[in-house]
């Protein structure tokens, strides 16, 4: 399974990154892609049941922030109403960055099968670069 995904990832311009995780399970992927020019790096988690196959793809943007007002959640908030697939959440640690995620659930047999794998990453390239230029 992960082999057909690298696979596919590269197919739409994607670099897989083996080492970029330090104990990457068997469920994780990590691949950087040039999108406009600038690179992303993005985080593929996926579970296979049966013939379905569930997939979340996770890019969290460089910046952090602390202290946000109000004013920032709705800043977040009007962008995910601007968002086509996928949203924006929080990751905090000992700041705040913002993350992209999208989720996929298709057949995991034919992942090629009528292209709805690849427009899934080519959607959720576009939104991540979108939301960086809204970001920044």
């Amino acid at each position: 399974m992960k082999n057909d995904l690298v696979r596919i990832i590269e197919k739409v311009g994607g670099k897989a990154q083996f080492n970029l995780v330090e104990e990457q399970g068997e469920n994780v992927i990590s691949f950087s892609k040039s999108i406009d020019g600038k690179e992303y790096t993005f985080f593929l988690i996926y579970a296979k049941e049966s013939t379905m196959l569930v997939v979340n793809l996770i890019h969290s943007f460089s910046t952090q922030y602390e202290n946000m007002e109000a004013d920032f959640y709705e800043v977040i908030s009007k962008l995910n109403g601007n968002c086509i697939h996928g949203y924006l959440g929080f990751i905090k640690e000992e700041k705040t960055q913002i993350a992209y995620k999208s989720s996929y659930i298709g057949d995991s047999v034919n992942l090629e099968g009528n292209k709805s794998f690849e427009y899934f990453f080519q959607v959720s390239f576009d939104m991540v670069d979108y939301f960086d230029s809204q970001l920044s």
